[in-house]
């Protein structure tokens, strides 16, 4: 397995668990208009 497709890997479960364990993370970015 490449270092990339690591990484890679790394990052999207971080991004899973960030928006499915966080759904007031979810409703501020929802929320705020600049972003």
């Amino acid at each position: 397995m490449s270092e990339q497709s690591v990484s890679g890997r790394a990052s999207q479960e971080f991004l899973k668990g960030l928006w499915e364990s966080n759904p007031v993370f979810v409703a501020v970015l929802g929320m705020c208009p600049t972003l």
